[in-house]
């Protein structure tokens, strides 16, 4: 199956993302996430990159969202982020929200 134009469109931001991250142009390299979200909402690529640089940034809740929200987008990489989630939990203090959001 051919990708859709968005997808396609994604893809390509997500690697002048990843680009502007190894040269530290982190402001940049959200920006490009954000479009490739706009373009592919259910760009679990995106998400995830968005995530580790929020990570990175000490932006631990907007992170954790980042994260989480891989579940609704395409469930089978949710234990991909599932190390990533735990990690924001602890950084924020919510090690009890994260196991009730496993059990859950």
């Amino acid at each position: 199956m051919k990708p859709k134009h968005g997808e396609t469109a994604a893809h390509f931001l997500c690697e002048l993302a990843e680009e502007a991250m190894s040269l530290h142009r982190l402001k940049d390299a959200r920006d490009l996430l954000n479009r490739a979200l706009e373009d592919d909402p259910k760009s679990v690529r995106a998400t995830l990159a968005k995530g580790r640089l929020e990570f990175s940034k000490g932006e631990y809740r907007q992170s954790l969202d980042s994260f989480r929200s891989i579940e609704s987008q395409n469930p089978l990489f949710l234990s991909v982020v599932l190390p990533m989630i735990g990690l924001c939990a602890e950084r924020l203090g919510q090690e009890r929200e994260l196991i009730e959001y496993q059990i859950g």
